[in-house]
């Protein structure tokens, strides 16, 4: 951080782990989520050090997702901020997610929250 480069090896490193998870949607190994009427897929979204992934919940996409984080981690050097990191979902059942977090070793979240200061929620938002 503070490098003037840093914004572009950041780049270059997520690339990798882009292409990991592309390899691994290719395959069907994990499912991502499509979005509205148009059936638009968004399955990451990268912003500055932060990344937040949006599949299907269930365990399997979960574990596939986390071995391609662990061989990200192996191969680049960096590692994931637990404190910082969290499982969410928009429509399990707490005492459903609650298990799924404990197996990936990652901290189960509550909606209402944020992200980069956008709110996420899942219900329609008003004045």
């Amino acid at each position: 951080q503070g490098d003037p480069l840093s914004p572009y090896l950041f780049i270059s490193v997520m690339e990798m782990l882009t292409h990991s998870i592309q390899v691994h949607i290719s395959s069907k190994q994990i499912k991502i989520l499509f979005m509205g009427a148009g059936s638009t897929s968004l399955f990451s979204t990268l912003y500055a050090y932060d990344i937040i992934f949006f599949i299907d919940e269930r365990l399997q996409n979960l574990r596939h997702l986390k071995v391609c984080l662990d061989e990200f981690f192996s191969c680049s050097g960096l590692v994931m901020n637990i404190a910082k990191s969290s499982v969410l979902s928009f429509n399990m059942d707490s005492q459903v997610l609650s298990p799924i977090a404990h197996e990936m070793g990652w901290r189960q979240g509550q909606l209402p929250t944020t992200y980069l200061d956008i709110p996420l929620q899942t219900k329609d938002m008003t004045e």
